[in-house]
This record gives structure tokens, sequence and C-alpha cells, in this order.
């Protein structure tokens, strides 16, 4: 196995492209509320019948910090 010396580089737009796939995968409805750079700012939403918990998750990116958006792919 070979490693590289240089670290991949995080593309913000593969992320959300993953993001939208997971939600549709998951029966979520993915809209879009912005951009910054070209890069659309999603939120996915979910509704299910009956009284049920209600969550709110959010997070962003600080940098080259991708962290808390995978965390939040990771919990679809």
């Amino acid at each position: 196995m070979r490693f590289s010396s240089q670290p991949t580089p995080f593309v913000p737009a593969d992320l959300v492209k993953r993001f939208q796939a997971a939600a549709e995968s998951h029966f979520f409805r993915t809209e879009i509320y912005g951009d910054i750079a070209g890069c659309p700012l999603i939120a996915l939403t979910g509704r299910t019948p009956g009284s049920r918990p209600r969550y709110y998750v959010s997070s962003g990116i600080h940098g080259d910090e991708p962290a808390g958006p995978l965390a939040a792919l990771r919990l679809l």
C-alpha cells in the first residue's frame, strides 16, 4: 500500500453531493437556501407522522476543518 505525503484536498462541493445522496437514501428532503462562493448551503428536512421528537443539527466548515459536517453526515 502506498501512502501519499500530500493530503487529499477537501472539496466542499463534493461533501454537498454526499449529503444529498445520503438524504435521498434516507427519505430526507434537500433544500438549497443560499450559497457561498458557488457552493450551495443546504438544509435537510424529514417528516414522520405522529408525535415525534424533533432534532436540529447544524454544522459548518471553518477554514479547512471539515470535522463538523463529516460528523453530521455520519448521523444520517
